[in-house]
């Protein structure tokens, strides 16, 4: 009599494992990307608001990070001071190349030095009581002009 042989289980086993470890990687990456929409998107609607702002602080529990404070107007002057004060220099103007007759006469052109660094900008308040902010003293009207005062960084 001949025997049968038991089929192998071990290649279906297998497959089953993969084909479950792709739909969990496709569950954790659909999740990430619901995540990140939630996060991102700016929302129309007040109830959208709200319900962005509960997830946020969620979220933030959940990981364990604390939640970020409401932005006030002074957060994002500072905030916004130092982005700017971050900014690299721009690069100097490139040189014009020497043409042949140029060659034996030598440049004198100098830059003045640099002037201290003055302030930005000022912060008075106008004849209303309500607080202004002005570029420059010449913005400011001659009579407040005494009781403006230099934004600090």
């Amino acid at each position: 009599m001949a025997t049968k042989k038991a089929p192998k289980k071990a290649p279906q086993k297998r497959r089953s494992f993969l084909r479950a470890l792709l739909w969990t990687a496709c569950f954790l990456i659909l999740l990430l990307a619901l995540d990140q929409m939630a996060l991102r998107l700016k929302p129309t609607t007040p109830l959208l608001q709200e319900l962005q702002s509960s997830y946020r602080e969620f979220r933030s529990r959940l990981l364990g990070r604390p939640a970020e404070p409401p932005l006030t107007i002074e957060a994002v002057i500072d905030r916004d001071t130092t982005r700017l004060l971050r900014k690299a220099p721009a690069a100097p103007p490139p040189q014009p190349a020497p043409n042949k007759h140029s060659a034996s006469v030598p440049s004198k052109v100098t830059k003045p030095p640099a002037a201290p660094p003055t302030a930005d900008r000022y912060i008075y308040v106008d004849a209303d009581g309500e607080l202004q902010f002005a570029d420059s003293l010449e913005d400011i009207p001659p009579a407040l002009r005494k009781d403006a005062q230099p934004m600090k960084d």
